[in-house]
């Protein structure tokens, strides 16, 4: 697999997969979205350290994709 042959990536959860995007972004400038679920907001960013990543994540991305009007409520 190249991954210079992909205009975009999409991640299915804000930490499980958006780290890995996120430094593939710092790399090679490809940009990507990430869906924001139950997990990420009712486990992770209950943790304080976690709230660093998702600013990092969620700043560096194309688009957020939010499952519920309420977790973006709760993730704004």
């Amino acid at each position: 697999m190249n991954i210079k042959d992909y205009d975009l990536i999409h991640s299915h959860y804000l930490f499980n997969g958006g780290w890995a995007t996120y430094r593939l972004n710092q790399k090679y400038g490809i940009p990507y979205v990430v869906s924001v679920r139950d997990t990420d907001i009712n486990t992770y960013l209950k943790l304080p350290v976690f709230k660093g990543v998702a600013r990092k994540i969620a700043g560096s991305a194309s688009g957020i994709v939010f499952l519920s009007y309420p977790y973006k409520d709760k993730f704004l």
